[in-house]
């Protein structure tokens, strides 16, 4: 979504009254960890997140401690954040960069003369996210390479979606982020 869409629908919705009363607040509150977390959500647990601020304030928290326990957990474990391209990578059409836990492949589709970027997690890594835990691959300078939950085997695929330079020419100035959303 465009960051100027997100900030006009977060304005929009925290302009809501809020009707929720206190009771149904306080009987919704130990369900918000477990969305956080990914378990699927009720159906009066999700009308209440977006008819409420209170509740949506209460679980936007419980998501950001979930990401950050995520972080630490991720972090105990040696598994990677960031990935840099190794000066022998520099003369391969294809790139793959690997660092603990993480691979990323940058491919040239034959077919479609596209550039695909994929993100494989090693199976422990994978392990460690709740599904419906969304990863983020960006470049230092600010620019979005893929978004994604991972599927069952812990990776996903994005188009590169700048035809204005290569992911290669990108790779070349900045390094890669993953992050936790």
């Amino acid at each position: 979504m465009n960051r100027n869409l997100d900030l006009l629908l977060a304005d929009i919705l925290n302009r809501q009254p809020d009707d929720a009363d206190d009771a149904t607040l306080a009987d919704a509150e130990p369900r918000w960890d477990g969305y956080a977390r990914g378990r699927p959500w009720s159906g009066a647990d999700a009308r209440l997140v977006w008819t409420s601020p209170s509740a949506r304030a209460a679980y936007l928290d419980a998501r950001k401690q979930a990401l950050a326990a995520l972080r630490t957990q991720w972090r105990a474990r040696g598994f990677a954040t960031a990935l840099t391209q190794r000066a022998a990578d520099s003369a391969d059409p294809a790139r793959v960069l690997e660092a603990e836990g993480v691979t990323v492949r940058i491919l040239r589709s034959p077919a479609f003369e596209d550039w695909i970027v994929s993100i494989e997690l090693a199976a422990d890594a994978a392990g460690l996210l709740g599904p419906g835990i969304r990863l983020r691959l960006s470049d230092t300078g600010g620019r979005l390479w893929a978004e994604g939950v991972p599927d069952a085997a812990g990776g996903f695929d994005a188009f590169w979606a700048d035809a204005s330079e290569s992911p290669m020419q990108r790779l070349a100035a900045h390094s890669l982020t993953l992050e936790f959303v």
